[in-house]
């Protein structure tokens, strides 16, 4: 997961949610950059310097190199520091740019229509299949509020409707019509590259894959056990060389980078010699953690997937044998 990325769908999941220019770096400037994020306001405020957990009051006014701009005011100590201008701009989500980008990636063949106003947009039919078919997609801001229920009431009742959620976290359908192939969370199909967005179409069509699921394998619970440890093995020997990476580009200066494209679910099949669909099922992907029978497997998984989990992992394991993490 990209923590970036997770960082903007979380605020998402409330209500006017607000991002301050400094949060907003490295990767996070693509939301800006491509308008999804938009200045709105000046804040009057920023945190202090003291080291005390207070805010402190911006006025214009002169500065010690006699430049002229903003300043803060500590109210505990008197100092006063120079503000950067565009530290003081608040950002908030601008889900009509969201819908657009959405339709470009997907390449859907109607103007996109707010059905429910500032809720939920319908773009119409993608040009790209998805689950083996187009899709009639919607973008729904978040569905963690008490009206959930009628953004689900709203879309059609049949197979081909696609609803991508931009919050992170969801209410799920009371009357169970949408279950997981028929909604998806905007972090886990939306990835940022360089200057504009991608969508993970080959992770967007597992999630979507409304076909009827093979018959399991004929797997006696000894061979299913050595299917675990295989995937567990081969998880481990790639997340040594994905942390080995990382530790030699901290050395080299180049920053923290995990490799791109990501580790996907038919590379690590093919890793294991074992079919993609028996690989996804014993990595339960679909499942809350604390449901999984093989937490180890699906964690070594996640952490193929997030910089932050890679690192602990490695730290764990190999934290004295690589150098240039420290």
């Amino acid at each position: 997961m990209n923590t970036v990325l997770r960082m903007v769908t979380d605020r998402l999941c409330t209500s006017d949610p607000e991002w301050e220019n400094p949060e907003l770096v490295d990767e996070s400037a693509i939301w800006k950059k491509t308008g999804i994020l938009k200045a709105t306001g000046r804040y009057h405020c920023v945190r202090c310097t003291c080291g005390e957990t207070h805010t402190a009051e911006v006025e214009d006014g002169r500065r010690r190199d006699g430049s002229y701009g903003p300043i803060a005011y500590c109210s505990y100590t008197g100092h006063a520091f120079p503000v950067e201008p565009e530290d003081l701009v608040s950002y908030t989500f601008d889900p009509n740019r969201m819908v657009e980008v959405l339709s470009e990636l997907l390449r859907c063949r109607e103007e996109p229509v707010e059905v429910i106003p500032g809720r939920l947009w319908k773009m119409g039919k993608s040009g790209v299949a998805i689950g083996g078919r187009s899709r009639d997609i919607y973008f729904a801001t978040r569905m963690t509020q008490r009206n959930t229920q009628e953004t689900y009431d709203r879309l059609p009742d049949s197979k081909t409707p696609l609803l991508i959620v931009g919050s992170s976290h969801l209410l799920p359908d009371l009357h169970g019509r949408y279950d997981d192939n028929r909604v998806v969370m905007l972090d886990s199909i939306l990835i940022p590259d360089k200057d504009k967005w991608t969508l993970d179409f080959e992770w967007l069509n597992t999630l979507a894959n409304d076909a009827p699921e093979e018959a399991p394998e004929p797997e006696t619970r000894e061979a299913t056990g050595a299917t675990v440890e295989a995937i567990k093995k081969a998880l481990h020997t790639y997340l040594e060389a994905t942390f080995r990476n990382y530790c030699e580009q901290i050395r080299k200066g180049n920053g923290a980078q995990m490799p791109k494209p990501a580790l996907t679910l038919t590379a690590l099949a093919d890793m294991v010699g074992k079919d993609k669909s028996r690989v996804s099922r014993l990595l339960e992907l679909r499942k809350p953690l604390d449901q999984c029978k093989h937490v180890e497997i699906r964690l070594q998984w996640e952490s193929t997937q997030d910089i932050t989990m890679m690192v602990q992992y490695g730290k764990k394991y190999w934290g004295r044998k690589y150098r240039g993490w420290e």
